[in-house]
């Protein structure tokens, strides 16, 4: 049985809903560390995770909360962090890893404003950082979300598309989100039918490499630009193959529009 019976009709925050979100996923630990304005995803998840068996690890940083989050990845766990603003910087060095190796990571991102190192002002500044950060010619998936049922519907969706194509899968929210509370649906995603994509791990299998099983071959590191690019090439492929599988986006009476309006995030609901 899920930690959900049946749909609920709840009045809560952004940050209560990502939550609720990541458990109702299955997701068995978060990593992270404190930042406005993401802070009550960790506080609500520390209260939740005890009751249905799940854990948290506060690490030191943003940077070893990327790090760890990829440790618990690879052992199998399916694991999510949470940040804002300079985290979201920070995350970008472990987050370049987990796509060069095809890491299923899970990151919620409350944005804020910037150039930011205290400036906490809610914004959607985040989102040229979020989509192409990172080093090099990373892929990677970005759900942006204008509503709290967007927030946790995309959290649980983000888990799945993560695992299934093996992209580090990105949701964003901002400060206005994770701190109003409005009215929303949770539920459990297999009563929906949804099917929650299950866990394998990439390291630690039982068995001899080669023999028993398929030998892993996890790396970041080219030396020669020629193997790099045939790499690069095969995961651009796939994530070619994949987008259509994935894009989603509502349209309104542009059949016979000359200039379109497009808008995302909390600014579509203007």
């Amino acid at each position: 049985m899920g930690v959900i019976e049946g749909e609920k009709k709840v009045f809560m925050t952004g940050n209560e809903a990502v939550a609720w979100a990541a458990l109702a996923a299955g997701a068995e630990i978060m990593y992270g560390y404190p930042i406005t304005p993401q802070n009550e995803i960790m506080q609500y998840w520390t209260r939740l995770a005890p009751k249905h068996g799940r854990k948290f690890l506060q690490t030191e940083d943003e940077l070893s909360a990327g790090f760890t989050t990829i440790g618990g990845v690879l052992t199998g766990k399916r694991a999510f962090t949470a940040t804002a603003g300079p985290g979201n910087v920070l995350m970008q060095e472990p987050m370049s890893m987990a796509e060069a190796m095809r890491i299923p990571t899970v990151v919620v991102v409350q944005q804020r404003g910037g150039p930011s190192t205290a400036t906490v002002i809610y914004s959607q500044q985040e989102v040229t950082l979020t989509c192409f950060g990172g080093n090099g010619e990373g892929l990677r998936v970005v759900y942006s979300t204008s509503s709290h049922q967007e927030l946790y519907d995309y959290t649980i969706k983000a888990f799945n598309t993560a695992w299934k194509y093996r992209f580090p899968t990105f949701v964003l929210a901002d400060g206005y989100q994770a701190k109003m509370r409005e009215s929303l649906l949770i539920y459990d995603p297999e009563e929906r039918g949804i099917e929650m994509v299950p866990t394998e791990a990439f390291v630690g299998k039982p068995g001899m490499p080669g023999e028993d099983r398929p030998p892993a071959h996890l790396r970041n590191t080219y030396n020669i630009e020629e193997e790099l690019e045939e790499v690069l090439k095969k995961d651009i492929q796939e994530y070619e193959q994949m987008a259509p599988e994935i894009i989603e986006y509502d349209e309104f009476n542009t059949d016979e529009a000359d200039i379109l309006v497009i808008a995302h995030g909390v600014v579509f609901r203007s």
